[in-house]
């Protein structure tokens, strides 16, 4: 169940672009959502890692209006940055390779699954003792001795990519990205 990945997927169909084959980032970032939507897909969104950031603050149209914007709440009151008018999520958890992918384009919501392989477990402990958690006397907290109760909750969750071409990357110069000539779009992918 795990034979997929959103990376993976795009580097085997050669969705993606490098960085700078445009004189411009916005450019670069317009060309792998054009890779998705050669596909017959559309962008629904982006992810990338946080260092990204600043880059994306610096990008303007003709007109100096940001493409870049921090902060749009939506009817419903959902706040969330947007990059072209669609929401973009950033990784601040350091699980980001920016030596890999700068950016991901495509539609998570109809093309990725995530789902609960397995039932949810859990156990009530109620006098168990935290070593990792210390008290303001800087002892571990013991559940008992402090009227507690604390929960150990595991499952397992599976991801799947539904389809492959409606993810495209943005990589740095020095990526390595495999040819595949049977990649039929009108933006070039990868600058040889």
């Amino acid at each position: 169940p795990f034979a997929t990945n959103i990376y993976g997927s795009a580097l085997a169909n050669s969705m993606a672009v490098r960085i700078g084959t445009n004189d411009k980032l916005d450019l670069d970032v317009a060309d792998t959502m054009a890779l998705v939507e050669a596909q017959g897909h559309d962008v629904a969104s982006f992810i990338a890692g946080i260092g990204f950031k600043n880059s994306l603050r610096k990008l303007r149209d003709a007109d100096g209006n940001q493409l870049y914007v921090n902060g749009v709440t939506d009817k419903g009151g959902n706040t969330y940055d947007t990059l072209y008018s669609l929401p973009i999520e950033f990784s601040r958890n350091g699980a980001w390779d920016d030596k890999k992918a700068l950016c991901i384009a495509g539609d998570f919501k109809h093309y990725s699954v995530i789902g609960i392989r397995d039932q949810i477990q859990y156990k009530v402990l109620d006098e168990a003792t935290l070593h990792t958690v210390t008290m303001q006397d800087g002892l571990p907290l013991s559940l008992a001795e402090n009227d507690m109760i604390g929960l150990r909750v595991t499952m397992r969750i599976g991801f799947l990519v539904v389809k492959p071409q409606a993810f495209s990357l943005l990589v740095p110069r020095d990526a390595t990205i495999p040819s595949n000539s049977d990649t039929d779009t009108n933006v070039t992918p990868v600058n040889p």
